[in-house]
């Protein structure tokens, strides 16, 4: 990807055609598209700023996707905060997470989720959405200690990503993304790493699979990310910590298995759940392990020591490319022997491979190998 996946530099903006207004990067006008592609459901004109992405007509009147956080969580089924609520209670009533999230950003992180109508089929019969929030905390990237305190404070908020599964939108294009920025504003690009910004939705297909179809102005075969509370940190304030919170995990999880998960995906679950992640307070389990990797104690701690925090978030649902061919890298880690062949420390020291796993990623080989448990190591 030209300029490694980065948001150049912007300038004056100007009414030009599409793709050609002065010093506006061709894929922040890209995201333009696919925000007013993807819009909500039975979303309504509003007043944008930016000249058509389109057309290069005016700014006018539009229908596109939520201008800020607060009609996206309106727009989705999130309910808002009353304003005599306290946080802690609003938590509660919603069903909020709060962790740090070690094995993707290093950031502290709200989770937060809800279901909407997404109106009917072909039948009439009525489809229901599900939409997730994360609102990341944080002055700095893998800051443990501040990042999880700004979380369980609520403050500090770096930017909130949303996701949603949307089965009006068809086959493979059901999953879709959103960002705003700390102040709540819809952003076209975010920053997820010490690199630099890149653009919206490519960005968020980094971790959540999938690709960007240019014809259609929209992701496909994207992923909802589950939550395995065995590789995130928790709080040990009352109320937040992961026993505090094991039940609105698991309806968290739920809702990502009734989304079009990857089969790797939803075997995690049904092993973390032992297959009642729909059963009101299952808890999670203290370890899991596909089936491939549960033969033998060094496949074991290599899975459960490197594998699942360090590589399984991302490559779990990192299934099919954007024409439906699946993926090398969905591959790499079904089992020991394609592990084996995967060429591991060449694609973790590569700079840009990896952008949205900064926080977990190891370019130094001495340290990969350390990483890797004793009886395992000279296999790699």
């Amino acid at each position: 990807m030209q300029n490694n996946g980065l948001v150049t530099g912007m300038g004056a903006v100007s009414w030009s055609p599409p793709g050609q207004q002065l010093g506006l990067d061709p894929v922040i006008i890209e995201a333009r598209r696919f925000y007013d592609t993807v819009q909500y459901p039975n979303a309504v004109p509003v007043m944008v700023d930016y000249p058509d992405p389109f057309t290069g007509a005016p700014p006018g009147l539009k229908q596109t996707a939520p201008l800020n956080l607060a009609a996206w969580k309106a727009a989705f089924g999130i309910p808002a905060q009353d304003p005599s609520e306290s946080l802690a209670d609003y938590r509660v009533r919603t069903g909020a997470v709060v962790y740090y999230n070690q094995n993707e950003l290093g950031l502290g992180r709200e989770l937060g989720c809800g279901t909407f109508n997404d109106g009917v089929d072909a039948s009439g019969t009525r489809l229901t959405g599900i939409a997730c929030f994360v609102t990341n905390y944080g002055t700095a990237f893998r800051d443990t200690y501040n990042s999880l305190r700004f979380a369980t404070e609520g403050r500090l908020p770096m930017n909130t990503l949303g996701i949603t599964y949307r089965p009006s939108l068809g086959p493979g294009y059901e999953v879709q993304f959103y960002t705003y920025d700390q102040s709540g504003y819809r952003d076209e690009s975010v920053q997820l790493d010490t690199l630099g910004p890149r653009p919206v939705p490519q960005v968020c297909m980094n971790c959540h699979g999938g690709g960007y179809d240019q014809d259609k102005h929209l992701a496909i075969f994207a992923h909802f990310l589950p939550v395995d509370p065995n590789v995130v940190l928790w709080s040990d304030k009352p109320g937040l910590t992961r026993d505090d919170q094991e039940d609105p995990i698991r309806k968290a999880n739920a809702l990502a298995m009734r989304s079009p998960l990857t089969p790797a995906q939803r075997e995690m679950l049904t092993n973390l759940y032992s297959g009642n992640v729909n059963v009101p307070g299952t808890r999670s389990a203290k370890q899991w392990f596909p089936a491939a990797w549960n033969d033998t104690d060094a496949h074991r701690d290599l899975f459960d020591q490197v594998i699942k925090p360090s590589c399984g978030t991302c490559h779990l649902a990192g299934e099919k490319d954007p024409t439906g061919q699946t993926l090398a890298i969905y591959n790499q880690f079904q089992t020991p022997d394609t592990l084996r062949t995967a060429g591991l420390a060449a694609v973790v020291c590569n700079t840009f491979s990896m952008p949205n796993a900064q926080a977990t990623k190891n370019c130094d080989r001495g340290k990969l190998a350390r990483s890797v448990p004793s009886r395992y190591s000279s296999t790699m």
